[in-house]
This record gives C-alpha cells, sequence and structure tokens, in this order.
C-alpha cells in the first residue's frame, strides 16, 4: 500500500467508527506497542474532529 492509500483506509475506518457510534461516548482507540500507536493516535485525532 502506498502512503496515499494507508491514509485513504484510516481515514474510512474513521468515518465507519462515527458512523456506528455517532457520540462516541464509549469508544476505545489502543493501539500496540509495535507499531500500531501512529495509526490509533491518527484515529483518534480523525474521530475527534
Amino acid at each position: 500500500m502506498s502512503a496515499d492509500d494507508v491514509s485513504r483506509a484510516i481515514t474510512r475506518i474513521a468515518h465507519e467508527i462515527v458512523e456506528r457510534n455517532p457520540d462516541c461516548a464509549d469508544v476505545v482507540i489502543v493501539g500496540m506497542q509495535t507499531g500500531g500507536t501512529w495509526i490509533a493516535e491518527r484515529l483518534t485525532v480523525l474521530v475527534n474532529r
């Protein structure tokens, strides 16, 4: 996957999280320390928009 593909995938995941959990009150985003923390941080930023 290219950087643009990854960005689009993360953005789509964030949109799906918001669509399925409109108030996001019970949503927890966790990233594994071995490489997933940047994804979790990016998702958190996008979901909080």
